[in-house]
């Protein structure tokens, strides 16, 4: 099969948790084929046939989600979605054994492995990670915060080890993003992508979505509407002239943090993402809840109709026939939606 990884244009981050999963697999065919998501492999939900959580159920989705199509496999560091096994992929061990095994045994050929890095740098875990995993695929993926420190020894190892950059994808990954950092922001992740000449795909990611929409800056109790900062950064990157190439990321409208032991009032909400801003419509269950909130948020000039499966779940609830009632199908709808529309937006 030809595969063409350096014509994507957007490479989302989703992390295999139910509510992001259930988003991301109900996308069309037609973004899925014109993404490389980066899916960030987490427990899956404990049931009682499954006590442990087990990776294994999550690559089963991501792999009849995706069927043949490539995607980035990493491994989530948040420890309200971690195991005991997502924390064995992570042991530095023998050049993170435990993750290599994993890759070679249990991910498809379609799976470009990530090469993790350690603090303080180890040159000799990279190039063995870089040397094995490359023959996965033929691909490997970095994932480096803006202003990496070691860059320019990253770099040059992977050179002297593959002989050059062109089957390595580079990721310079923000976290989450506000007005505040995001000029040191881009600052950082230009410096940093420019050591980075010629791999095979180079991308900027980060999210502004915040941990609770009614912060500061944010919004209101019932309505708010803020830009989406990670168009703008990765927008401001690629307009530096050596950066043109430099590919959208983001991650899938969802707060790159983690929030465990996090206490919130839960209201449902409807957010409705656009191609550099999102808005939302939230109320109680006692004044409408989703249905009401749907209804708003579809009436709002705002609204840009675009057919996917998020689009059809706001209408339902608005015609007060919700698919859902859950926070959890809500996230999948704002998901779903953000990944259409940004799809559009880039092609």
């Amino acid at each position: 099969m030809t595969v063409k990884l350096d014509k994507k244009r957007y490479v989302p981050i989703v992390r295999s948790r139910d509510a992001e999963l259930k988003g991301f697999i109900e996308l069309s065919d037609k973004v899925k084929d014109s993404i490389l998501p980066v899916i960030e492999f987490t427990k899956s939900r404990r049931t009682k046939t499954n006590p442990n959580g087990a990776v294994a159920v999550c690559v089963a989705k991501v792999k009849e989600g995706l069927g043949d199509r490539f995607f980035i496999a990493d491994v989530t560091s948040m420890e309200a979605l971690s195991s005991a096994e997502t924390d064995g992929f992570l042991d530095p061990s023998n050049s993170f054994q435990n993750w290599r095994a994993f890759v070679a045994t249990q991910l498809p050929l379609t799976c470009v492995p990530v090469v993790h890095l350690t603090d303080p740098f180890d040159p000799n875990s990279v190039a063995l990670q870089a040397a094995a995993l490359i023959h996965h695929s033929g691909y490997i993926a970095f994932r480096i915060p803006p202003g990496y420190e070691h860059a320019l020894q990253l770099a040059a190892l992977l050179v002297a080890t593959l002989g050059s950059l062109e089957r390595c994808i580079v990721i310079c990954d923000g976290g989450y993003v506000t007005r505040g950092s995001l000029p040191a922001m881009s600052s950082d992740a230009k410096a940093t992508l420019q050591i980075f000449a010629k791999p095979l795909l180079r991308a900027v990611a980060a999210s502004s979505f915040p941990s609770s929409v009614v912060l500061p800056d944010y919004g209101g109790d019932d309505y708010g509407k803020f830009p989406l900062l990670e168009v703008t950064l990765s927008e401001d990157v690629k307009s530096a002239t050596s950066l043109a190439d430099v590919v959208h990321g983001d991650y899938g409208l969802i707060h790159p943090a983690d929030m465990l032991g996090t206490v919130t009032n839960w209201v449902p909400r409807v957010d409705v993402p656009l191609p550099r801003e999102v808005y939302y419509r939230r109320y109680r269950r006692d004044a409408g809840g989703y249905v009401y909130a749907a209804r708003l948020a579809l009436a709002d000039p705002a609204y840009q109709p675009i057919g996917c499966w998020a689009d059809a779940n706001i209408r339902d609830a608005a015609a007060g026939n919700p698919q859902g009632r859950s926070p959890a199908h809500w996230i999948a709808v704002r998901v779903n939606l953000h990944i259409t529309r940004q799809v559009e937006r880039l092609t």
